[in-house]
């Protein structure tokens, strides 16, 4: 047994060591997609990672990006749930979202004042697949912030009408705007609720959200992409990244987020390879010792 317990611990850490927990693919700009699968609500499996540079056209500059403006978006989908309603179906799927302003220093003010995304069919394929339809919330929403008071006003428009601003960068196509947007307050997601969001130095807020879909079958699968933010009050040196050394100094400026690493918390087909081919190993150092014993 002890020969069994180390023999598979061996396949486990072989398949750790490639990253099959959650595997890490390095997508830019809007285009980024992930999948989610109902089945794995509520574990890792459905925890999507998003990394986030600032790109500003404040001050002169032409849709630059920045490494010291910087924000990271955690989504994770907790629970799906299904109600019969005629003869169609509505899909519940109930979400967390972990938002955090990782904005540095020589920057002395950055707010983070909205973040989005948008839903799609699953398996969605293409740089900007159709929006899935959102029944539900129908246009606005209030919620109620799990972690921190932010964030508490939810925008659905499934036209992607969130009115997020498009900020050209360098060698990037203009952010779209966005299905399903989060802000600080009433307003737009242009505006992120007048003042509201997270600023220099503010911890992470947290805030969970839900959405609807109907359809004649219960939705099992879901695309999720156009991953945004929103960047105002800007002022202090931004750190150029992308188009060679230097610095930019604003005052008051303001831009978007490009998506600079999602990290897709479904395993990579090779690492399933490598843990079949483990635990393959174990049965067959089983299989010899059977046939040992019996000669």
């Amino acid at each position: 047994m002890n020969n069994l317990v180390r023999l598979a611990a061996i396949a486990m850490v072989a398949v750790s060591g490639s990253g099959a927990a959650q595997a890490t693919a390095v997508l830019t700009g809007q285009f980024a997609k992930v999948g989610l699968f109902a089945s794995n609500a509520g574990t890792a499996l459905s925890l999507v990672k998003v990394e986030f540079q600032g790109v500003s056209s404040g001050s002169g500059t032409t849709g630059r990006q920045y490494s010291n403006i910087s924000g990271t978006l955690n989504l994770q989908l907790n629970s799906v749930g299904y109600v019969n309603s005629g003869t169609d179906v509505i899909s519940t799927w109930n979400f967390t979202a972990t938002v955090a302003n990782t904005s540095k220093s020589p920057m002395t003010s950055v707010r983070l004042s909205t973040f989005g995304f948008s839903t799609a069919a699953a398996l969605a394929s293409g740089n900007n697949p159709a929006f899935l339809n959102i029944s539900s919330p129908a246009a606005e929403t209030t919620l109620t912030p799990t972690a921190g008071p932010v964030f508490n006003k939810m925008f659905i428009n499934n036209s992607g009408g969130s009115n997020f601003p498009n900020v050209t960068a360098a060698g990037t196509s203009a952010v779209n705007s966005v299905q399903v947007g989060f802000t600080d307050g009433t307003n737009n997601c242009c505006t992120g609720g007048g003042g509201g969001g997270l600023n220099l130095g503010d911890p992470a807020t947290s805030t969970a959200f839900s959405l609807a879909f109907k359809g004649p079958s219960n939705l099992t699968a879901l695309t999720l992409h156009n991953f945004a933010v929103r960047f105002q009050a800007l002022s202090g040196t931004a750190q150029r990244i992308g188009i060679g050394s230097g610095t930019d100094t604003f005052s008051g400026a303001s831009g978007v987020g490009i998506v600079t690493k999602l990290v897709d918390p479904v395993p990579e087909p090779s690492s399933w390879a490598m843990l079949i081919a483990g635990f393959g190993l174990v049965g067959a150092t089983l299989r010899r010792r059977r046939m040992t014993v019996a000669a």
